[in-house]
């Protein structure tokens, strides 16, 4: 038999889950700061947004259209520091970066990788508009179901019980209750 704790603890997570698929479903204000059409794929369907443009998508692809784009900002930006720097070695005579170690410690020194959370957050505000609408707000919470836990074999005996009369000794008002009563049965049985 579930105890307060855990229905209070199911309930919340019941709760979490609800507010998440809710949110999963905002309307999200997101912007092309580029200078071409940048676009995703959701399940075969490709959402883009026009460069310097505003696009309007529920959360859950907004979010992927974001990482996605903030991904190609930094890469890009990796790919021109990376040229510019060839260049550079070029003009004095040195081989260009490997595409390796040297690549990578030119990029972990100069802050090019894509877990650089300053550079994302900064491409992510540039990107990022706010919520365009929320979803739900204005729907009434769905009921939470309560479930039956008592075996069906018990739930049917009971209502033979009833449907003949049998005089219930138990008291039915709280089910920590009667599991409690039953223990103490089964054990007084037990020790007769």
């Amino acid at each position: 038999m579930a105890t307060q704790e855990e229905a209070q603890r199911n309930e919340k997570i019941e709760n979490v889950r609800r507010e998440l698929r809710r949110r999963s479903s905002d309307m999200i204000n997101i912007f092309n700061p580029l200078t071409e059409t940048f676009q995703t794929v959701w399940e075969g369907f490709i959402h883009s947004i026009p460069s310097n443009r505003d696009g309007v998508f529920p959360r859950y692809i907004a979010e992927k259209w974001i990482k996605e784009i903030v991904d190609f900002m930094i890469n890009r930006d990796e790919k021109e520091a990376v040229e510019k720097e060839n260049k550079k070695r070029a003009t004095k005579g040195f081989q260009p970066l490997n595409a390796h170690e040297e690549r990578l410690n030119f990029d972990s020194a100069h802050g090019l990788l894509l877990n650089n959370e300053e550079l994302r957050l900064k491409y992510m505000r540039m990107v990022y508009k706010g919520i365009s609408k929320e979803h739900g707000l204005d729907l009434p919470e769905a009921p939470i179901k309560k479930i039956e836990k008592t075996p069906v074999h018990e739930r049917l005996m009971k209502q033979l019980d009833e449907e003949i009369g049998v005089r219930h000794t138990l008291e039915d008002d709280a089910e920590e209750n009667v599991e409690a009563k039953k223990d103490d049965l089964i054990k007084e049985l037990d020790e007769g």
